[in-house]
C-alpha cells in the first residue's frame, strides 16, 4: 500500500510535532518518503527515531487527542461503506451505531477527510488510530476474494468458475516475487479463515499476501498435482519436486506439504540448479577458509559440521567437495534428500520407505571404493557406527550433527554408543555454524555517543563502539539488511580434546587454550563481524541467543554479569519498557524523558490491579518502578502490600520512590515483607538512571576489565 502526496506533506510535519523531545528528530531530514509502502515507511522512521513502530503510532494518537488500537475487528459495516473512500483516504469502519460512525486509519486525520467522510455518510464520524501493518491487515481480510485479487494481483479470480488460468497466473507471480526477493522458501498456512502466503528472505519469514480460503485451498491443490502429489489426499504429509524456469534459469523446488488442524499447509523450498559452491563466495573469513581447507585435505578421519537447519552447513560442505572434486577422486554423498547436484560425484538419495535408510545406503556406498564420503546427517546409532569405521578405515568422511555447539558432538556421539577410544581416534575436526544478516551497505548509518542498550552492553566489554546500525531502505526491503555471513567456529581435534574424549567429558572452549583472546567461538566470530561493521549486537543476539554475552565476557576477561534479556525478535530497536506505577504528572515527566532518552520504553499505571493486567499485556517490561505519596506510613505499608499481591508472580526488579526525609520508613517496609531497593525524593536523574541499571544488573565496573 502506497502513501499518497497529500499523505507525505502531513506525515513528516506530524512527526516531529509528536516527537519534538527525541533526541535523534533531526534524522527525519535524511529521510525519502517517495518511494515504498507505507509499512516501509513507518519502519524506517521508527528505526531512524528509535522507537518501535507501534510507539510512533500511540504518540501520534496522543497527540492528536485519538483514540490507539492496537487491534482491529472487521465490521460488516464495511459493505455500504463507500469503496472509494477506504481506496483514497486509507480509511476503515470498524464499528458503526445509529449516532457515531468509527473509522480506523493510520495517519492524523484532516478537516478536509473528516467533512467529506462525514458528508458521504451522513454520519457523525469519530477516528482512531492503528498501525498500518495492522491496517493493512484488517482491510485485506475484509475485503472479498475478487476485491482482494484484483486489488493485489489485477487478476479478476473466481475458482468457481473453472477459470484455471487465473489461478495458475496468480500461482506464478507468488513464485516470481519470491525468487526476486531471493527467498529461500514460500510458506502457505491456513490463517483466519483464509490463507497467508510467506516468504523467508535471510532467514526471516516476511509477510506476502493474504488469501481467501477457496483461494488458499486451490493453490494448495495446484502445488501438489504439479509437484507428483495426490491433490485430492490433505490428511496425511507429502513431499514432491517441481522445476521452474525463471529468467533463462532452472530452478529446482521441494515442496512438503503437512495437515494442521485449520488446513493444510504447504513449504516450497527454492533450489538454484546454477549455484555455484566456493568458499569465497560463502563470506567466511580468510582465517577461516584455511583452517577449513586444512581439515578439508586431511587423508582421512571424520570431519563433522553442526548447527541448526538452515544454517548453511550443506553449502559449506558443497563448497568443500566441489574443491577438493578431481578426476583422481571418488566422492560418494548420502543425503536425505539430495538438494544440489555437483558434476563428477555420486549422490544418492535416500528413501526410506524403500528400505534405503542412511546406514544401509553408507553401507553399500562404502563397497564403491570412495575416496571421501559425505553423510548427509547422522542421527542414529548404526550411522554413526559405520560412518567412524569408515573414517578409521582411510577413508574421508563429512557429516553433519543438530548440536548447539561443535563440541557438543562429543556427548553426542557417546549418546549414539560410540566408544570413547574409537571417538578419540576418529575425529579430526569439529565446526559449527550460523548464519546472521548482513547490514545493507546502501542504508547502514553510523552509530552516534547515545548508544542503544544492546550498543553499549557490547561498548563496556570490548571497548569498541559497534559502527553501524541498521536503518532500512528500498534496496534492502527495508530492513537494514541484504544478504547473510557465515558466523562459525573450527575445533581441529587434538590432544586436548582426545584426553577429553577419552574421559568422557564435553570440553569447554576455555578449557583449549590458556589465552581466552585466542578463542574462535560462534561469539568471536559474530563479534569480528560487528566490529567490522558488517552486522549489529541485536543480529548477534538474535543469532546466537543470550550466550553471546557470556562467551564475550569470557573472551574479554570481564567479570560475569547479566545483562537484561532485550527484544531482538525483529530489530535491535526493540526497546525494554519500565512500569511505573501510581507516580504523580511532574515525576510521570521526569521518569518517562529519563528512560526514552536511556533507550527504554515507558508503561504508566494508576493503580496494582492496572500494572497487573499493563503486565500481561507487554511482555518488554523488564522493571517496575512504584512512586509512594507524602501519606501516612499506614497508608504507604499498605499500599505497597496490595501491589506485591498484584506483581509478584512477575518476578520482575522493582524500584521505590519513597517521600523524602522519612528516614523510619524503609525499616517498616523491611519488617512488612519488601525487599525492593528504594530512593529517597526527590531524585535526581543520575541517581535514578543508577537506581534502575544496578536492580537490572546492567552496571559494568570499568576497573576490572582486562583487555
Amino acid at each position: 500500500m502506497t502513501i499518497n502526496q497529500n499523505q507525505k506533506n502531513t506525515l513528516i510535519p506530524a512527526i516531529y510535532d509528536a516527537f519534538s523531545d527525541n533526541a535523534n528528530i533531526d534524522q527525519l531530514a535524511h529521510i525519502n518518503i517517495q518511494s515504498g509502502s507505507i509499512e516501509e515507511i513507518w519502519n524506517t522512521i521508527s528505526r531512524l527515531l528509535q522507537v518501535s513502530p507501534l510507539e510512533l503510532s500511540q504518540r501520534l494518537a496522543d497527540k492528536a487527542g485519538l483514540q490507539f488500537r492496537e487491534h482491529l475487528t472487521v465490521n460488516t459495516v464495511i459493505e455500504s461503506f463507500p469503496r472509494a473512500l477506504i481506496e483514497n483516504f486509507d480509511v476503515l469502519p470498524i464499528e458503526s451505531s445509529n449516532t457515531e460512525l468509527v473509522l480506523a486509519t493510520y495517519l492524523i486525520p484532516d478537516e478536509e477527510l473528516i467533512s467529506r467522510v462525514s458528508f458521504s455518510t451522513n454520519q457523525h464520524v469519530r477516528f482512531v488510530i492503528t498501525t498500518p501493518t495492522e491496517f493493512i491487515y484488517t482491510r485485506q481480510l475484509a475485503f472479498n476474494a475478487r476485491d482482494l485479487l484484483s486489488t493485489s494481483h489485477a487478476l479478476d479470480l473466481d475458482t468457481d468458475t473453472g477459470d484455471r488460468n487465473t489461478l495458475v497466473t496468480l500461482t506464478k507471480h507468488l513464485l516470481k516475487q519470491s525468487i526476486n526477493k531471493n527467498a529461500s522458501d514460500l510458506h502457505i498456512q491456513a490463517f483466519l479463515g483464509g490463507g497467508i502466503v510467506r516468504i523467508r528472505v535471510d532467514g526471516l519469514l516476511r509477510r506476502l499476501t493474504l488469501l481467501p480460503d477457496n483461494v488458499y485451498s486451490s493453490i494448495c491443490r495446484l502445488f501438489k498435482a504439479n509437484g507428483n502429489m495426490d491433490p485430492s489426499n490433505d490428511r496425511i504429509p507429502q513431499d514432491g519436486r517441481l522445476t521452474l524456469r525463471y529468467q533463462g534459469k532452472d530452478i529446482e523446488t521441494r515442496l512438503s506439504t503437512l495437515p494442521t488442524k485449520g488446513g493444510e499447509r504447504l513449504v516450497v523450498r527454492f533450489l538454484s540448479k546454477d549455484q555455484n559452491f566456493h568458499l569465497e563466495n560463502n563470506g567466511f573469513a580468510t582465517k577461516e577458509m584455511q583452517s577449513l581447507r586444512r581439515l578439508a585435505n586431511s587423508a582421512s578421519g571424520l570431519f563433522l559440521i553442526t548447527g541448526p537447519t538452515g544454517s548453511g552447513k550443506t553449502s559449506t560442505l558443497y563448497a568443500l567437495l566441489s574443491e577438493l572434486n578431481s578426476t583422481e577422486k571418488n566422492i560418494l554423498t548420502v543425503e536425505n534428500p539430495v538438494e544440489y547436484q555437483l558434476p563428477g560425484l555420486s549422490q544418492v538419495d535416500i528413501n526410506e520407505k524403500s528400505g534405503l535408510s542412511f546406514a544401509a545406503a553408507l553401507r553399500s556406498a562404502l563397497r564403491q571404493d570412495p575416496d571421501i564420503v559425505l553423510v548427509g546427517e547422522i542421527r542414529d546409532t548404526e550411522t554413526a557406527q559405520i560412518a567412524i569405521q569408515a573414517a578409521l578405515t582411510g577413508h574421508l568422511v563429512f557429516s553433519t550433527l543438530h548440536t548447539n555447539d561443535a563440541l557438543s558432538s562429543i556427548p553426542r556421539l557417546l549418546d549414539l554408543g560410540i566408544d570413547k577410544t574409537t571417538l578419540a581416534d576418529a575425529l579430526i575436526g569439529l565446526t559449527a555454524q550460523r548464519l546472521c544478516r548482513q547490514l545493507c551497505e546502501n542504508c547502514r548509518q553510523p552509530t552516534d555517543k547515545k548508544l542503544t542498550p544492546q550498543e553499549e552492553a557490547f561498548h563496556k566489554i570490548t571497548r569498541i563502539q559497534p559502527p553501524f546500525r541498521a536503518i532500512g531502505c528500498e534496496h534492502c526491503d527495508y530492513t537494514g539488511y541484504k544478504g547473510r555471513l557465515p558466523v562459525i567456529e573450527i575445533f581441529p581435534v587434538d590432544n586436548k580434546i582426545r584426553h577429553h574424549i577419552l574421559l568422557g567429558q564435553k570440553p569447554e572452549p576455555e578449557d583449549l587454550t590458556s589465552d581466552p583472546n585466542s578463542l574462535t567461538t560462534l561469539s568471536t566470530s559474530v563479534t569480528r563481524h560487528i566490529i567490522s561493521g558488517d552486522t549489529t549486537v541485536g543480529e548477534a543476539l538474535r543469532t546466537l541467543g543470550h550466550t553471546f554475552w557470556r562467551h564475550l565476557m569470557h573472551a574479554y576477561t570481564v567479570e560475569f554479569f547479566d545483562v537484561p534479556v532485550l527484544n531482538t525478535e525483529s530489530s535491535e530497536q526493540a526497546l525494554p519498557g519500565v512500569l511505573v506505577l501510581g507516580s504523580d504528572d511532574a515525576t510521570n515527566i521526569q521518569i518517562r524523558k529519563l528512560l526514552e532518552q536511556n533507550f527504554f520504553k515507558c508503561y504508566l499505571s494508576k493503580d496494582a490491579a492496572d500494572a497487573k493486567q499493563t503486565l500481561k499485556e507487554h511482555s518488554d517490561i523488564v522493571m517496575v518502578i512504584v512512586d509512594t505519596q507524602d501519606e501516612a506510613d499506614e497508608i504507604i505499608l499498605n499500599h505497597i502490600s496490595k501491589i506485591r499481591q498484584h506483581l509478584a508472580w512477575s518476578r520482575l526488579p522493582a524500584l521505590m520512590l519513597l517521600p523524602g526525609d522519612r528516614y523510619e520508613l524503609p525499616e517498616k517496609l523491611i519488617n512488612d515483607g519488601a525487599t525492593s531497593p528504594y530512593l529517597f525524593k526527590p531524585v535526581n536523574d543520575r541517581e535514578l538512571l543508577q537506581s534502575i541499571n544496578s536492580s537490572l544488573s546492567f552496571n559494568i565496573d570499568l576497573e576490572n576489565i582486562e583487555i
